[in-house]
């Protein structure tokens, strides 16, 4: 790992990326990979290439995105890792738990995994929220945001595409964010940090 995203030794001071990041440093069976390259039509893409976890950052995405908005997708794209890897590196209860949620919710991982990972990853909100509070506060703006609004980065990627190319809230969104309005609160956030335009709060590379 390169020394900015070196991640402390002891376990009880990490936030919940940095978790996910220790497990693939420690493993003996998986290697995790981030690179970046061209990725039509998505800022981010998480996949197993021959036992390997592969994390591609699209390139126009890092030309015009704030730290912040690209942090996020880091968070984002890390749990996707961690859901993908069915190695031996992550815990047996955690793998059958993902198969139970599938079942008692009505997703199959097996036949749609992009959606399946989306509606699954609202469990980790508050988690990836904090997460990014904790980049924000040692290597962004200072932490200065006000939570809601880590909250509402927390929720980037919470979508899924359908048949028709078409980009659909996840029931899981729905759930968590009932008001209609709030929910197009959040994606303008997004909207505005994966820009980087006058409206966003974080700042570009």
């Amino acid at each position: 790992m390169k020394p900015e995203i070196q991640i402390p030794n002891d376990p009880t001071e990490l936030n919940f990326s940095e978790s996910i990041l220790r497990l693939f440093n420690d493993s003996k069976y998986t290697d995790y990979t981030i690179q970046n390259g061209s990725l039509p039509n998505r800022n981010g893409l998480t996949e197993t290439r021959s036992g390997e976890v592969v994390t591609t950052i699209s390139d126009n995405y890092l030309k015009n995105a704030t730290k912040l908005s690209i942090a996020r997708t880091m968070i984002h794209e890390s749990v996707h890792a961690y859901i993908l890897d069915k190695n031996s590196s992550l815990d047996f209860d955690f793998r059958n738990g993902i198969e139970d949620y599938g079942k008692d919710n009505g997703y199959d991982i097996d036949i749609d995994p992009n959606r399946f990972h989306h509606e699954f990853m609202a469990q980790y909100v508050n988690a990836m929220a904090y997460s990014l509070y904790e980049w924000d506060k040692k290597h962004g703006g200072g932490g200065n945001l006000g939570w809601n609004y880590y909250y509402s980065m927390a929720f980037g990627g919470l979508y899924y595409t359908d048949g028709n190319g078409s980009l659909i809230e996840t029931d899981s969104f729905k759930k968590l964010v009932p008001d209609p309005k709030e929910r197009n609160k959040i994606k303008k956030i997004l909207e505005n940090e994966q820009n980087g335009n006058k409206e966003a709060k974080g700042k570009k590379c």
